[in-house]
């Protein structure tokens, strides 16, 4: 029902009344919601309801305006998801905007890592209140790529290979991108970086209807939108007759 923004909202309703029957402040709880264009309607709902919500499947910028606009809690991008369509689509449009130049693949440019720099200024400009999520992290290099976004799932290998990683100072204790902590990391993300991006009056305004929506979405947003959709319905699949056998033991 990703499609459908009234069952969404029920749902996480229901999820609520559970958490809070046995003690759990909605404070503490993120409710992850596909980034489709009611996904995002019914995440505006929650969010004035005074629940926190994550946006998931975020893999174009129109989406990233639009849970924007909606006041959600946190965006999440998926980096190596992006960068492994465009490589399978070499000749594909990155920005619709832009000039004729702007298809096809750039030499030096990952299409995962500027996506994520093209949200977190846009938030950090316009809609502070939304944080953004950087996830499908495979590389120390994407992550360093990507230093000073407001959060960055990584895998325990990376993690590892970060902490054990010398830093040019002298010190052998890893790398950090803090600014307590001295270090060789630069910041390639920050809100100071932002405040001087420019963007169209266009996103500025956002979208405010399902049509424009998708419109905006484009080749690479639409494509995996869908086939993440497809794949999360196909896993439902597959466990709901082994969790059905669990709670019919149970009964």
């Amino acid at each position: 029902f990703a499609n459908d923004k009234d069952k969404i909202i029920e749902e996480v309703m229901y999820l609520s009344k559970l958490y809070d029957e046995v003690g759990v402040e909605n404070s503490k709880i993120l409710y992850r919601i596909p980034a489709t264009w009611d996904g995002i309607q019914a995440a505006k709902v929650l969010e004035e309801r005074g629940l926190n919500t994550l946006m998931t499947l975020v893999c174009s910028f129109a989406q990233c305006v639009a849970a924007a606009e909606a006041g959600v809690s946190v965006v999440q991008l998926y980096v190596g998801r992006v960068r492994d369509w465009y490589k399978k689509h070499p000749n594909a449009i990155r920005n619709p905007e832009g000039p004729r130049e702007d298809a096809g693949s750039k030499e030096g440019s990952d299409p995962g890592h500027d996506l994520v720099r093209k949200c977190y200024n846009y938030l950090h400009k316009y809609h502070p209140k939304t944080k953004i999520m950087a996830g499908d992290i495979r590389t120390k290099d994407d992550a360093l790529k990507i230093a000073g976004c407001d959060f960055i799932v990584l895998a325990p290998q990376i993690i590892s290979e970060l902490g054990q990683t010398p830093s040019a100072l002298g010190y052998n204790d890893g790398l950090s991108a803090t600014h307590e902590y001295p270090s060789d990391v630069s910041l390639v993300l920050s809100p100071k970086k932002a405040s001087a991006t420019e963007f169209s009056e266009k996103y500025i305004k956002g979208y405010k209807d399902k049509k424009s929506f998708d419109d905006g979405l484009g080749e690479c947003g639409r494509d995996l939108l869908a086939r993440s959709l497809k794949r999360y319905c196909d896993s439902m699949d597959q466990l709901e007759p082994y969790f059905t056998k669990i709670a019919g033991r149970t009964n």
